[in-house]
């Protein structure tokens, strides 16, 4: 999820001011990192951390890029989960393609999920958040 909120925030830089900016990043650490304290640093606590992601600046679309791959290596998980042999199959397919053709033919090619249609991330992510899940119960068991 924060990753998909990066990429939102990404996609909104140019529409936004610096003020902006610096309290959507504000709220996205209230959110999802809420340790972060900056207590010395007033210009942090406002959320001017994002200031130093010098890829946000160099490298547009880099949470997006970052989201789509993610998307793959999770499914692909789950396929090597399945059926090693197909997973690794589908793997160097993939491999294989070596920039030759475009993002969804190589996903194509792969076996891959379109990451644009609906219902994408909750089944690149289904068995992640299965497997995260399993180890939360168990972990409780144990206490």
């Amino acid at each position: 999820m924060l990753l998909l909120r990066l990429f939102k925030l990404e996609q909104a830089l140019a529409e936004l001011t610096p003020k902006e900016r610096t309290y959507q990043w504000h709220l996205l650490e209230e959110k999802y990192m809420p340790w972060r304290k900056y207590d010395a640093d007033d210009f942090f606590d406002r959320g001017g951390f994002w200031y130093h992601k010098l890829h946000i600046y160099l490298y547009p679309f880099y949470y997006i890029n970052y989201t789509l791959t993610t998307m793959g290596a999770m499914e692909f998980k789950k396929k090597y989960a399945e059926d090693k042999a197909a997973a690794w199959q589908d793997y160097l397919n993939l491999c294989k393609t070596g920039g030759s053709r475009s993002y969804l033919e190589t996903l194509r090619y792969a076996n891959l999920s379109n990451p644009f249609e609906a219902g994408s991330v909750a089944r690149a992510c289904g068995y992640a958040e299965d497997i995260l899940l399993k180890q939360i119960a168990e972990q409780a068991q144990n206490v």
